[in-house]
């Protein structure tokens, strides 16, 4: 691991004490967008690690918006251990000029995916065709795709190992597709395939679909209606022997966040509150406990090493609380207060015992480039 790379997975612990692993804090201004005709988590296949959804109109709805919730993101895509949806990565789908997509049209990604695998793929609410998504793309990484039907839907493939289907009004044959936002699936080809399948189960009378399910299902619901939420499975094995960690982090097996608002006391042009909600699910009350202890102690080490106020009067915003096997971590503050927790946390951070992950530790997200500092 390079030293930038030390750092950053040291900020990122500190990142799970207080704001999720940096899961992309969207601090809105903007009302709540109108209920989408979708609800594409009902396509995400089972037998996934990670699931996370973003509500892109509100991302787009202040550039001041957008480029703090991209800085956060950029930080958290940079972390080693972190197995959840790759928000930036994803989000870079964009076409060069004159192409026929035009990506201010997507307005919900749901993510889905194998941690250490190529395997995921995106969900998109867009007044997109597979035809012009696939266009984009081929324009975009000089790749070409090639249109294959499966279980009467069309699969547009491409020999790089990407695809593109229309779930919606996508079989061959089928309705006119209406007007309006469909429903469409961007990624790896088996993830694509996998979610064609669940749409063409949900679609035929005499088919059950596989879809998400067991306890990652239930961390993503408990992420509530967050404007970022997500869930996914924990990998204790990729974290550095840090201090104040200890063993009580290993019995982690879920983490899931949600970032919402808070307008009480405020009038319709004034900034909301954020409210971050971090649920920390290990594998029993007793473990839970021992992360909570964990989470107080990283808190009290920024305490003292810091000498900034500010940082400090963000830092005793967080409070920790066990229920059951889980510790519900919650962290309110301005938009302007959550930078400056972040910002305070990658520049007061500890040494680490270990300057490398145990030999057992799992690979790397496919597809995550090494960390290389700050965002």
């Amino acid at each position: 691991m390079t030293p930038d790379g030390r750092a950053l997975a040291v900020a990122a612990v500190a990142a799970l004490l207080f704001t999720g692993l940096g899961a992309g804090a969207l601090l809105l201004t903007a009302d709540r967008a109108p209920p989408e005709p979708y609800e594409p988590t009902a396509t995400v296949p089972a037998g996934v690690d990670y699931v996370g959804t973003v509500n892109l109109t509100a991302y787009r709805s202040d550039p001041a918006v957008a480029n703090g919730s991209r800085a956060s993101l950029g930080f958290q895509s940079r972390v080693e251990f972190y197995a959840g949806p790759p928000y930036l990565r994803s989000l870079a789908l964009s076409p060069p000029p004159n192409a026929s997509l035009d990506p201010t049209n997507a307005s919900r990604v749901t993510y889905f995916g194998r941690s250490g695998s190529r395997y995921g793929a995106r969900l998109v609410v867009a007044n997109w065709t597979g035809e012009a998504a696939a266009e984009a793309l081929e324009s975009r990484r000089g790749i070409g795709f090639t249109p294959e039907t499966r279980r009467g839907y069309t699969v547009r493939r491409s020999e790089a190992g990407a695809a593109v289907a229309v779930l919606d009004n996508g079989a061959e044959g089928g309705p006119v597709p209406r007007a309006g936002p469909r429903l469409l699936t961007i990624g790896n080809a088996s993830a694509v395939e996998d979610a064609v399948d669940v749409a063409a189960d949900r679609a035929a009378t005499d088919a059950e679909p596989a879809t998400l399910d067991g306890d990652l299902r239930r961390e993503y619901r408990e992420t509530s209606d967050g404007y970022v939420r997500f869930a996914y499975r924990f990998r204790p094995s990729t974290v550095p022997d840090y201090p104040f960690v200890g063993p009580a982090v290993r019995t982690i097996q879920y983490v899931g966040s949600s970032y919402t608002l808070d307008r009480a006391g405020t009038n319709a042009a004034a900034t909301p509150a954020v409210r971050v909600r971090i649920h920390i699910t290990s594998e029993g009350a007793g473990s839970a406990d021992d992360v909570r202890n964990i989470l107080a102690a990283g808190q009290s080490f920024y305490l003292l090493q810091s000498s900034n106020d500010t940082l400090k009067t963000e830092l005793r915003r967080a409070r920790f609380n066990v229920t059951g096997r889980t510790v519900v971590t919650e962290y309110e503050s301005s938009p302007a207060g959550l930078r400056v927790l972040v910002r305070g946390l990658f520049r007061n951070q500890p040494e680490p015992e270990s300057l490398d992950p145990p030999a057992s530790a799992e690979p790397s997200s496919s597809g995550r480039p090494p960390a290389r500092g700050p965002a």
